[in-house]
């Protein structure tokens, strides 16, 4: 299994924190992940950026789940 990780930046407190998502991104998706600090969730795009894989899940990481296709 393979995961593809980015960095996050909570957009209630500012906290930055690696999410990692299982699988590969998809272009246009939207996406959240929940923030260690304040339990928020942030959703965000992406877009054509790349994204590092890894084969197991990165300890102390936040798991990101796709919300829809935009």
């Amino acid at each position: 299994m393979s995961y593809s990780t980015t960095d996050v930046i909570c957009k209630k407190c500012g906290t930055k924190y690696q999410a990692a998502l299982n699988g590969v991104f998809q272009i246009n998706g939207e996406y959240a992940a929940t923030c260690h600090a304040c339990d928020d969730q942030t959703f965000f795009t992406w877009g054509i950026e790349a994204a590092p894989l890894v084969a197991t899940f990165p300890k102390n990481s936040s798991p990101i789940y796709f919300v829809k296709v935009i």
